[in-house]
């Protein structure tokens, strides 16, 4: 696979990197969180004179996704990570199997588009002149930013295979001292703005990667797309998502092979029938040493050794 966009380093030889940009600014138009004049700030137990000052306002960022020049998702996010938002989405909307089904990726200058090439229809020679057919480009929906009806545009590259059993997993209870401490994690955009939400995956008893976005169904692609480009095997990592666990997310993670999912929400009755079905641990309400196991087995009553470990 090729990806055409800067910063990114792969574990896969049989990746190959071109870097077109000198840094991320050159990339990411316009500013993630830009400043806002506030007019007032207050409280409802004393009277207080208007306060204005101002804040820093997370940006709501458009990316149109075409596949073979055809575009495929459009939707809302925070500009940066866009790669790994690409293709983690990819995998887990079930549009790829695997890193090994992308030929190309490319994202224009602005942000704004990118554009892949599956390894069934190859046109690397249009996409490296960042060239578009506006002719062929149509009115769509806007993928809202953090609902439970994220949704692909069209269905043409949807791979419409059923859910299959992820790997049941055994997990100890210094994995729920891992995610308190994950949410203590000190994330830039949020500390800014206050308007996003984290996922990350745990790998090898630590966090291999934490990734912020103003959609919570975002956040969990760039987590899973940065594993596709360092070529990590996702069925021995778990993810943590900050936000609610819906089918759609809990389909997420099904798709991409991840065999426990853990946050500080709840799934609903619907999306715990489904993780039921396929094996996968659910592990909600995690806040200070607390937790509710939904679905799974029940932790091991040790901390094993590193090299015991057979899970993440």
């Amino acid at each position: 696979m090729i990806i055409t966009t800067p910063l990114i380093q792969s574990g896969d030889s049989s990746m190959r990197i071109q870097n077109l940009f000198q840094d991320q600014q050159d990339l990411i138009q316009p500013n993630p969180y830009p400043q806002y004049e506030i007019p007032d700030s207050g409280t409802t137990t004393r009277d207080l004179t208007a306060q204005p000052h101002v804040e820093h306002l997370l940006s709501e960022h458009i990316l149109d996704i075409y596949i073979q020049d055809k575009l495929t998702i459009r939707l809302t996010c925070t500009a940066v990570n866009l790669p790994e938002l690409v293709l983690g989405r990819l995998l887990s909307e079930g549009i790829i199997r695997s890193a090994e089904d992308v030929d190309l990726l490319y994202i224009c200058q602005t942000g704004h588009r990118a554009r892949v090439f599956l390894n069934h229809m190859k046109h690397p020679e249009s996409a490296s002149s960042g060239a578009f057919n506006e002719s062929e480009e149509s009115f769509v929906e806007l993928t809202p930013t953090c609902c439970t009806g994220t949704r692909v545009l069209n269905q043409d590259f949807v791979q419409d295979l059923p859910f299959a059993k992820v790997r049941l997993t055994d997990w100890d209870l210094k994995f729920i001292q891992d995610c308190d401490h994950f949410l203590k994690t000190d994330f830039p955009l949020h500390n800014i703005s206050g308007s996003t939400h984290a996922a990350g995956l745990f790998h090898k008893r630590k966090w291999y990667c934490m990734y912020e976005d103003i959609g919570r169904h975002n956040a969990i692609d760039k987590a899973i797309g940065r594993a596709l480009i360092d070529g990590l095997d996702l069925s021995r990592c778990a993810l943590y998502t900050t936000g609610r666990m819906p089918v759609d997310v809990i389909q997420k993670v099904i798709r991409s092979g991840i065999p426990l999912i853990a946050g500080k929400e709840t799934p609903t009755a619907e999306s715990l029938q489904l993780a039921v079905s396929c094996d996968l641990t659910v592990i909600g309400k995690i806040r200070n040493g607390h937790y509710t196991l939904y679905s799974g087995r029940p932790p091991v009553t040790e901390v094993l050794p590193d090299h015991l470990r057979t899970d993440f």
